[in-house]
């Protein structure tokens, strides 16, 4: 195989500008001193003999973009006139009308224009993006790139569509540093924008968050404009989200998983209290921004990983820290069934940010039928709020009478009294104070409902009473509960998901 074709069966082609790229490990072992050596006549290295080894240190990328174009001869006169691989990317002189090339600082290269071949001084002007994919080594860096340079992917699928399409990718090893797989592939989510004004909300507000430097919010890997595309790239959460977890840990509880569950409830509440220290609200809580990362990809303290608050996109932040009466803010983006109250009010009041704190405690209930009952159970619990009434909306833990007036579902209100009845929820017990606190500090209305720093104060607390005494955390029963009928839908005689072990 000729060192051209080892090259351009190098390139990768992965990019969703499909822009190739030449990761910079097949620089390496392919630029070698003696591949260099075997690209130059006798001739040219006898008069000159540290024309080799100065390619070697300084013109790899130079000599590659030469090899693809048929020209590695050119090395020599552009050598002479200085041009390494710092001097990269070049551009047309002037009017783009002659063959001279010139560096971004203004220095020519005269040499390109001596070059029989006219149109591979325009193939070196195409190939040199090939080798100028950027290195990922800073979290949270922004990058500019010209249109036709290509981000280092491996792996490029879009994985959701829409307005803003989502890619699952893998970054080159080779172009990453610094991450949580530091010398590996680095999986991520890449997330699109067409619009430089919603991206550059979406980059400040995730990038004041990654100051919290918090292990339940998502972190930021990097930010990147080309064209007049924008980037945001997150890890890729191999395990899903809190939704597709719900869904495929559906086995019989063990304890270890019952006291993940909480644990992870405990480290979301202190996240939700830590982005309301920074004045932010997140405007869109639900299991599916809430991401699942397995053990292998972000440090956590199970086997099961850890779960991370995402898409915090839409969140607002304020430059002052004050009260509720002058703090609530607008957001329209928001999924219905995890709203709280008041998005309904038609006092046109912006929101305050216990707007979050119904939106998660609707999320932790649906979390407890789950540990309790399994996934079915939160399936149709589900369906049991939705209704044709105008006065429901669809899915919603609340409904609307008068003006002002949003009392919880009643089949909340049902789901709520079944798992105070449940003997292992029973008063006395942190299940049955988590679903107790959920109930009379959460799904309530914005005047009594808890602020973040108490739901995690609170939640704090039972984990906390759980290491003192462990019996606290479940109440152990001889007999398993049934599955409630209220929580079977379409699926009689299901029995519970939860067994007698000790945590």
């Amino acid at each position: 195989m000729s060192f051209y074709q080892q090259l351009d069966k190098s390139l990768i082609d992965c990019d969703p500008g499909d822009n190739k790229f030449l990761p910079l490990t097949t620089l390496e072992q392919k630029v070698t001193r003696k591949n260099i050596r075997a690209q130059l006549s006798r001739s040219t290295q006898l008069l000159n003999w540290s024309l080799p080894e100065k390619v070697f240190l300084h013109a790899k990328k130079v000599f590659a973009i030469l090899v693809l174009v048929g020209e590695q001869h050119a090395i020599k006169g552009l050598l002479r006139e200085g041009l390494l691989d710092e001097h990269l990317p070049l551009s047309p002189h002037g009017d783009g009308s002659s063959r001279i090339l010139a560096s971004q600082n203004g220095q020519l290269f005269m040499s390109f224009s001596t070059w029989k071949n006219e149109p591979n001084v325009g193939a070196f002007l195409e190939k040199q993006w090939q080798v100028q994919a950027p290195v990922l080594n800073k979290p949270g860096q922004h990058i500019n790139l010209h249109k036709k340079c290509p981000l280092p992917l491996t792996k490029c699928l879009k994985a959701i569509d829409g307005t803003f399409p989502v890619y699952e990718g893998k970054v080159h090893e080779a172009h990453q540093s610094g991450h949580e797989d530091d010398g590996k592939e680095l999986s991520i989510a890449m997330k699109e924008f067409k619009t430089e004004k919603i991206f550059k909300q979406e980059q400040g507000n995730l990038t004041r968050i990654q100051d919290l430097k918090h292990k339940h919010l998502v972190k930021l890997i990097a930010t990147c404009k080309r064209d007049t595309f924008y980037y945001v790239l997150f890890p890729w959460a191999n395990g899903g989200n809190l939704r597709q977890f719900w869904g495929n840990q559906d086995s019989k509880r063990e304890g270890k998983l019952m006291l993940w569950s909480l644990r992870q409830m405990v480290g979301l509440a202190d996240a939700l209290r830590a982005l309301h220290g920074t004045n932010c609200r997140h405007g869109d809580l639900k299991p599916e921004n809430i991401l699942h990362f397995k053990k292998d990809d972000q440090s956590g303290e199970s086997d099961e990983g850890i779960l991370v608050i995402a898409d915090v996109g839409i969140s607002k932040f304020h430059r002052d820290a004050t009260n509720l009466r002058n703090t609530p803010t607008n957001t329209t983006a928001t999924t219905r069934s995890y709203e709280a109250p008041e998005a309904y009010s038609n006092d046109n009041n912006p929101r305050s940010r216990k707007y979050d704190t119904w939106s998660i405690g609707c999320v932790f209930l649906e979390f407890t039928v789950w540990l309790l009952y399994g996934h079915k159970a939160v399936e149709s619990f589900s369906d049991s709020r939705k209704s044709t009434e105008p006065n429901i909306t669809h899915g919603s833990f609340y409904t609307r009478k008068a003006k002002g007036n949003f009392p919880v579902h009643p089949k909340v209100s049902e789901a709520v009294s079944i798992l105070r009845d449940d003997p292992r929820c029973r008063g006395g017990t942190a299940l049955g104070d988590l679903v107790e606190f959920i109930a009379e500090k959460l799904l309530v209305g914005v005047d009594h409902r808890a602020e973040a720093t108490v739901l995690s104060d609170e939640l704090e607390g039972i984990a906390l009473e759980v290491e003192r005494n462990p019996p606290y955390f479940l109440n152990l029963v001889d007999l398993t509960p049934e599955i409630p009928h209220f929580f079977k839908g379409q699926e009689p005689g299901q029995n519970s998901a939860v067994n007698n072990s000790n945590t």
